[in-house]
């Protein structure tokens, strides 16, 4: 590590430790967003007494 410090080694790998967490979070957090949206459609779909939600099909 070009013969720095110890000092210098301590910090640079707490903050390489808060790096490599990073995406762990954006991926729990990008689940929870997704079932959070897919309750309120559950949710909606309840209140509204809907028994057959079609994403293909044209209502005519």
């Amino acid at each position: 590590m070009a013969e720095l410090d110890p000092g210098v080694r301590k910090i640079t790998d707490r903050l390489d430790s808060v790096a490599t967490r990073q995406p762990r979070w954006e991926r729990i957090l990008y689940w929870f967003g997704c079932f959070t949206a897919l309750a309120m459609i559950v949710a909606f779909a309840e209140a509204a007494d809907l028994t057959v939600i079609s994403l293909c099909s044209r209502v005519s």
